[in-house]
């Protein structure tokens, strides 16, 4: 969960930084192959129709750091898909130092990738800022930029965003900030038929505010409840819009404030917490609040809340950092990663060990298991050249890339009786897209419910890492927390 917060947190600051250069930023669904946004520059504040892709990159896993710069690696996968859309449109790695929260840029191309022994990598300079100075550069990059294919709108689809895209000018939400007596931060709501503002009270936590850039600072503790709130505030707008409501904003406004009413921002990052977690089983905000203060015994005040996806951070005023996760919200993370066969997601956001101790645990014949491991493979491979078809046209340049892993398939194949954990085995010959493969089939073979349980029972009793907390043992229902120091 840490990178999916470091991975968020890049998005979200390209994107703030992308608004700022009236580039409109179009984030993409999560896909497999390394596309995070669709960017467009604009000319007098109108789209221009000059595209470009992006790939966020937030935290430190295949990342290395020198004094120079950084080099990022990637998958054969990765290499393949980024080279063969920027056959149609220009595409750049963003990467985002959370260190000095600065923001650094690359163009993906066959000049600035080189070949490693296992995958490939991207070098990108530490004088590769982000900045005003930049921009120019990538608008120079974009507008002069000469692809090897015609691009034709009507068949440009990746993730079907452009297709799909609903117009970003229907709605605009903006935020400022008062101080007066006590600091208030302002969200403002406006269409082609008029604004309202809303109060956003902090009655717990300070405003960490960019009045330059007016935007929260990362470190602000509802730096996630304000990217939520400008979700949640779209989604409800274009379905009152479609609905045909004549005062969308009013009711979004009515709605807000009654969350809000007792807690301020507080009660906002309640609901929007309770309203995406609770048909998972995930406990509820306040029983977070609870567990903690009767960990910790500090009350509130002492210390300052982040709710972030399923977890929720504390820190306390002495500046501890703490993360408190449950296996409802550890099991729907998983279950996610699995269903939705997010190769990155298992590679990086899961450990490899725990995987194969479920796997050690029951173990799976051969004849049982490589079948189906076969039909992953092959579904990986028809899936990645359904999409470079879709978006590029020609997929002949993958075919090298596939013969290279159906060797290292093949040598997997013959390796699998002698290896007595197959969940390593596959590592050790692709770690970036055998093992999730084989992780994949793992989990279609045995009883996926029963597997969660047992990553769980690893992950949070497997090691010294956690500490449980049970406000009433006399109460079996009552909900299990985990509480371990955070990484902020």
């Amino acid at each position: 969960m840490i990178t999916i917060i470091k991975e968020r947190k890049a998005i979200y600051r390209v994107a703030r930084i992308a608004i700022e250069f009236n580039w409109i930023f179009r984030e993409q669904p999560t896909i497999d192959f390394g596309i995070d946004a669709i960017l467009e520059t604009t000319i007098s504040d109108r789209p221009s129709g000059k595209l470009f892709a992006a790939q966020i990159k937030g935290g430190t896993k295949k990342v290395r750091r020198t004094k120079l710069g950084f080099t990022i690696y990637m998958s054969d996968a990765h290499y393949t898909y980024w080279l063969s859309l920027a056959e149609r449109i220009p595409v750049f790695m963003f990467f985002h130092d959370q260190l000095n929260d600065q923001v650094y840029w690359q163009l993906l191309d066959i000049e600035n990738i080189t070949k490693t022994a296992k995958h490939w990598k991207i070098y990108i300079p530490n004088q590769n800022k982000l900045n005003e100075q930049s921009r120019t550069q990538i608008e120079d990059i974009v507008i002069n930029y000469h692809p090897f294919m015609e691009l034709d709108m009507s068949d440009f689809d990746v993730g079907q965003m452009l297709n799909n895209e609903i117009d970003s000018n229907i709605v605009e939400i903006s935020f400022s900030v008062k101080r007066n007596n006590k600091t208030t931060l302002f969200c403002k709501i406006s269409d082609k038929r008029g604004f309202e503002e809303i109060e956003l009270v902090y009655h717990h936590g300070l405003v960490l505010w960019d009045n330059k850039k007016k935007k929260l600072l990362w470190e602000d503790t509802y730096y996630f409840t304000i990217s939520d709130l400008e979700k949640h505030i779209t989604e409800k707008y274009n379905g009152l819009v479609i609905d045909d409501n004549p005062n969308p904003i009013r009711i979004i406004i009515d709605e807000i404030n009654t969350w809000s009413l007792k807690d301020g921002i507080e009660g906002i990052a309640r609901k929007l917490f309770n309203k995406e977690n609770s048909e998972h089983g995930i406990p509820e905000y306040d029983k977070f609040i609870e567990a903690f203060e009767y960990h910790s015994k500090l009350n509130r005040g002492q210390y300052f809340v982040q709710a972030v996806g399923s977890e929720i951070h504390f820190t306390t005023l002495e500046r501890n950092d703490f993360v408190i996760d449950t296996y409802e919200g550890k099991t729907r993370n998983l279950r996610y990663y699995i269903d939705q066969k997010s190769y990155d997601e298992i590679y990086t956001m899961t450990n490899e060990s725990f995987w194969s101790e479920i796997y050690l645990d029951a173990g799976i014949e051969k004849e049982v298991f490589i079948p189906q491991m076969l039909s992953e493979w092959e579904t990986y491979w028809d899936t990645l050249y359904d999409r470079i078809k879709l978006s590029v046209g020609s997929t002949e340049h993958l075919n090298d890339s596939k013969e290279k892993s159906w060797r290292q398939m093949q040598a997997f194949m013959d390796g699998y009786n002698d290896a007595g954990d197959i969940i390593k085995l596959a590592l050790n010959f692709d770690d970036m897209t055998l093992y999730p493969i084989a992780v994949v089939t793992m989990m279609n073979i045995f009883n996926a419910d029963v597997c969660y349980s047992e990553y769980c029972e690893y992950e949070f009793f497997g090691s010294d890492e956690w500490d449980s907390i049970c406000v009433r043992d006399d109460l079996p229902e009552y909900p299990m927390f985990f509480i371990k120091p955070g990484e902020f």
